[in-house]
């Protein structure tokens, strides 16, 4: 396996990559997730994890999404805390695998916990990201100090999440010369994924993952095949398998208003699961850490720094 560590200064914060290249496996057991960490540059005690904040994407998403909230939350957050962003499995750079369940994610975390002498954290997760976390929360509670969970619920899925499967099959068609130019090719699968995917915002979201190799071949970044072949039965519904599993910590949900995830009903579904949860409205789409930053990161603010 091979592993780059880059150490960047940007007004006197580290912000430190951590790329694993990706291989494929088949087997379900945890693996080193890519990460990218915020810090003092005065910090000198690495090991000083307490109080970290780690956030995990949603589908079709990576570290680097999250960068100008991390930064924000670093800047503004009292006391100062290291901000974590971490990339999924089959995601960003993290490895690719063939199994991609919640458990799976939660496991992820669980063994970053470890190799990173994480002792408690703040837990944020997107979507599919926000129910990772949410397991791990449930397996896990000692580890977690509080929970946001952005547009996602643990009682329902949306059927905007369900009629997600059809994106799947429309990457897998997209069909580029190596010969074009990257800023060409993007135009083209742009092209070619209308039809699949009328949402301009989602279509610049999933084009997001588009990548041109040393070959000049085009491929995805995520595993396409391995989130297909698992959404389904995995990704599009909450694991049964935690069913009678309390978290009692804080836990704020953050949904947007326009978007169909989380519904004003949910809020009762959500306390027999977390039972010191809330759920705030922020007006946006799916998307709200994106659509609407300053609303959001206010609210993870007040959150976190009380």
């Amino acid at each position: 396996m091979n592993f780059i560590k880059q150490i960047v200064i940007q007004n006197r914060i580290f912000i430190r990559n951590y790329h694993i290249t990706s291989f494929n496996c088949c087997k379900t057991n945890p693996v080193n997730l890519a990460y990218n960490s915020y810090e003092n540059v005065d910090d000198r005690n690495e090991g000083s994890n307490e109080g970290s904040v780690v956030i995990m994407h949603g589908l079709f998403g990576s570290k680097q999404n999250w960068k100008s909230i991390c930064k924000a939350l670093h800047a503004k957050s009292n006391p100062k805390r290291k901000i974590i962003a971490v990339d999924a499995r089959n995601h960003g750079e993290s490895p690719h695998t063939s199994s991609h369940t919640y458990i799976d994610l939660a496991e992820d975390i669980r063994h970053f916990f470890e190799q990173n002498s994480i002792t408690k954290s703040i837990c944020i997760g997107h979507s599919m990201g926000g129910r990772a976390m949410m397991c791990f929360a449930l397996k896990y509670p000692e580890l977690v100090d509080r929970a946001i969970i952005v547009d996602v619920s643990p009682v329902r899925s949306s059927p905007s999440l369900i009629g997600m499967g059809g994106i799947f099959a429309a990457m897998t068609t997209v069909n580029i010369p190596a010969t074009m130019k990257m800023s060409d090719g993007r135009s083209l699968a742009n092209e070619q994924l209308m039809d699949a995917i009328p949402s301009k915002e989602t279509r610049d979201f999933v084009l997001m993952n588009l990548v041109k190799g040393a070959d000049g071949r085009f491929s995805w970044r995520a595993n396409v095949d391995a989130l297909h072949k698992n959404f389904n039965d995995h990704i599009s519904t909450f694991p049964d398998s935690l069913a009678g599993k309390q978290y009692h910590g804080p836990v704020l949900f953050l949904a947007g208003s326009k978007s169909d995830y989380i519904k004003e009903g949910d809020l009762d579904g959500m306390k027999t699961i977390f039972p010191n949860s809330d759920l705030k409205f922020i007006d946006s789409g799916h998307l709200v850490h994106v659509e609407r930053p300053y609303d959001f990161l206010d609210l993870v603010l007040n959150f976190i720094n009380h």
